[in-house]
């Protein structure tokens, strides 16, 4: 299911742990659900400004580029 995934990075510094395995989220940000029990509790802490979405920059296609031949 990584459509249902988003990547929550914490503000302010804040130390978020995470309900299932109680560790703390990292600074730099991590993938999380938001449905099921878990998703319920990573989307209280966006409503409470505890844990911000971040869109992941993805790579940019670069297309070919095409030869001009001489006839």
């Amino acid at each position: 299911m990584k459509e249902h995934m988003v990547f929550l990075v914490p503000k302010f510094n804040l130390l978020v742990r995470d309900p299932i395995t109680k560790a703390i989220m990292l600074p730099e940000g991590e993938e999380k659900p938001l449905f099921g029990k878990e998703g319920r509790y990573w989307r209280r802490r966006i409503n409470e400004g505890c844990v911000e979405i971040k869109i992941k920059k993805t790579e940019k296609y670069i297309r070919p580029q095409k030869s001009n031949k001489e006839r």
